[in-house]
């Protein structure tokens, strides 16, 4: 079987696109909804900060292992 490589190059292009578009669309709104969900004031801009720094963090701690498996997958094509 013949692996079209451009169109799944487009296909993870849109889903990269589409999911990087979404993250930046509700960072701006993060702290309005933990403002919302009742914290205290002087403490929404730390929830706020820690949000954004954990989901960056895991994602700095996962791509690595992500990458791994993607390596190892692909040696079995």
């Amino acid at each position: 079987m013949k692996i079209d490589w451009k169109r799944n190059l487009a296909i993870a292009w849109v889903g990269s696109f589409f999911t990087g578009a979404s993250f930046s669309l509700v960072m701006p709104f993060l702290s309005v909804y933990i403002e919302h969900l009742g914290t205290k004031p002087k403490e929404v801009e730390l929830f706020s900060g820690l949000a954004i720094s954990v989901t960056a963090l895991a994602a700095a701690i996962v791509a690595p292992i992500w990458g791994n498996l993607a390596d190892k997958k692909d040696e079995k094509l």
